[in-house]
């Protein structure tokens, strides 16, 4: 049986005439304008920065990454609901433990785009949408050093992922009616935390950048994801004609002639119909895991189960990582 509904997928001839004879105007004596003195630090700047200029751009994006990058790892003390549901444990361990990187910029550039595209979906979808009894939501728990934010709530049952992606990625989830692993994990991630470390993560003493989890009690039967898909950057897409070919297949796949919001659609996952106690018991252990090399300060062995290879690809520490 289907865990997943998805219903919400949502010139004439003319006479000549005697030409009129013109008297010429008398000239005005124009007086010349004294120029202005332009400092030479300026009329530098006037000289170069006539006009935008894309290669400086990505230059400064580039500079700006390594910035940002830098003062996340430098400022990082918790383990976050991705990096249990797509992290290497090694990534984990060297991010909490403020490991410095040997190249703070990302690996793809162009994920720095992705990334403020994804913020601006959160915004107009929680910002429009007063189906949700709350947002932003901080489950901090400095005891197990994790630090997560719930995009969503509805009730105590509920708990709504909002997730920006490319239409590659998007195609494949409108075809299979299923979700990412990556995703269910990251949000199997939130109902362990707020059914088991509730109490932890309202009444720690830390400051919080959004609320806190309002009720006190949650009992998590229902996952659901607002997909939308932003763009058509993706590292296996070569051409714009095949990024409008992916497009165009979708909009065909979901009938969506009449349908503005093709780009938008609800996958909606019954948790009393699937046994998700493997997955949550994979995510404890995880979470234990990184805990014991932490509290032992040990190193993580090669052969640790969560040790993940495939990760490395957007990964600051693949140039220096033993396991690579």
């Amino acid at each position: 049986m289907s865990i997943f509904n998805f219903d919400d997928f949502i010139g004439p001839n003319q006479e000549q005439t005697e030409q009129p004879v013109i008297q010429p105007i008398e000239q005005p004596v124009i007086q010349p304008i004294e120029q202005p003195v332009i400092q030479e630090d300026l009329a530098a700047n006037i000289e170069t920065e006539r006009y935008f200029d894309l290669n400086n751009f990505l230059t400064e994006v580039y500079n700006k990454d390594i910035e940002k990058n830098h003062n996340m790892i430098q400022n990082q003390k918790y383990m976050s609901a991705y990096d249990i549901s797509s992290g290497c444990i090694q990534n984990i361990i060297n991010k909490i433990r403020n490991v410095p990187v040997r190249n703070y910029s990302s690996k793809w550039l162009p994920i720095v785009l992705r990334s403020y595209l994804g913020n601006s979906v959160h915004d107009f979808i929680q910002e429009n949408s007063n189906q949700f009894t709350e947002k932003e939501i901080s489950i901090k728990v400095p005891e197990i050093n994790f630090s997560g934010r719930i995009d969503c709530l509805i009730n105590n049952d509920v708990i709504v992922e909002i997730k920006s992606l490319p239409y590659n990625d998007y195609r494949k989830i409108i075809k299979t009616k299923s979700p990412r692993t990556n995703d269910v994990y990251q949000t199997l991630v939130y109902k362990y935390i707020l059914e088991n470390y509730l109490e932890q993560s309202k009444n720690h003493n830390e400051n919080t950048r959004t609320q806190k989890p309002i009720l006190n009690n949650y009992n998590i039967k229902y996952i659901q994801f607002i997909y939308v898909a932003h763009d058509i950057m993706a590292s296996d897409i070569e051409s714009l004609d095949e990024a409008i070919q992916s497009v165009q297949h979708v909009k065909k796949v979901l009938n969506s002639k009449h349908n503005t919001f093709y780009f938008m659609c609800n996958l909606l996952i019954n948790l009393d119909e699937c046994d998700v106690s493997p997955h949550l018991t994979y995510i404890k252990n995880k979470i234990e895991r990184v805990n014991y090399y932490l509290a032992n300060n040990l190193n993580v062995k090669k052969d640790d189960e969560f040790v993940d290879t495939k990760a490395c690809f957007f990964c600051l520490y693949s140039d220096s990582c033993p396991f690579k």
